[in-house]
């Protein structure tokens, strides 16, 4: 084998209700497009299970090793795989960010939602992003500072978490066409959505039919949405220029 075709070793972190939601396509294909000497290993599961993961991997032919979590915010398992890539050596300049961080993450994304859902809100329709919310402030923060760019992009563009009231973020909202949700999760799916979008009582979606909104709710999740994609690979990329 080329050692130098191997040169890079991009390992993808993902959270473990990950594990039942294979990366899409589209993004791997943009990732070997991006990166077309690395190899890529993929992490779904809780950090605590990384060290026995990682001791199984043959890195040997690898000159570097990136880990990127595909986390939305740095919350409290985004810490604790933080300290578990550190314990395993590989050191911080090799960690990419998580999705919303910095300035650039969530204005980024908001611009590039804004411009997805345009024709949606042109017609009437609000949108509501949302995401699994956090414990951390540090983190909570992160999705307001995401919902703090869409709301100037647009009155009807909202973003929040579960933790979010429904009714103040849309008790303004009068005769619009109808009321979407879409997750701020990598994939959209589990048990943290089914709280979203599922249909039983007390869920968002029930709430706010309840409260009078029609919901639509989209399935796809932040790693099949390009523009997050964007966000991500321009992380790696970032991080690639720290050494």
């Amino acid at each position: 084998m080329n050692v130098s075709a191997r040169r890079l070793r991009l390992v993808l972190l993902r959270q473990a209700s990950g594990k039942g939601f294979p990366i899409p396509e589209s993004f791997l294909g943009r990732l070997r497009a991006h990166f077309p000497e690395a190899s890529i290993a993929e992490f779904a599961g809780a950090a605590s299970y990384f060290g026995e993961w990682f001791g199984r991997q043959d890195f040997s032919e690898a000159a570097r090793i990136f880990a990127q979590p595909l986390y939305v915010v740095g919350g409290e398992e985004y810490q604790r795989m933080l300290h578990a890539l550190e314990e395993n050596g590989v050191e911080a300049d090799n960690i990419g960010l998580p999705l919303l961080s910095g300035k650039s993450g969530p204005e980024e994304l908001a611009g590039g939602l804004f411009k997805e859902c345009r024709e949606w809100l042109d017609a009437g329709g609000a949108v509501f992003y949302v995401g699994h919310g956090s414990r951390l402030e540090s983190a909570e923060r992160m999705y307001g500072n995401l919902g703090k760019h869409l709301n100037s992009l647009h009155p009807n563009l909202f973003a929040g978490t579960l933790k979010t009231d429904p009714a103040r973020v849309v008790s303004h909202l009068k005769n619009i066409r109808g009321l979407r949700l879409v997750p701020l999760f990598a994939s959209a799916g589990g048990s943290s959505w089914r709280k979203v979008a599922g249909r039983e009582e007390g869920t968002l979606a029930w709430r706010l039919e309840r409260m009078g909104f029609k919901c639509e709710v989209s399935s796809l999740g932040l790693l099949e949405n390009v523009v997050a994609q964007d966000v991500w690979l321009r992380n790696i990329h970032l991080g690639l220029m720290r050494k």
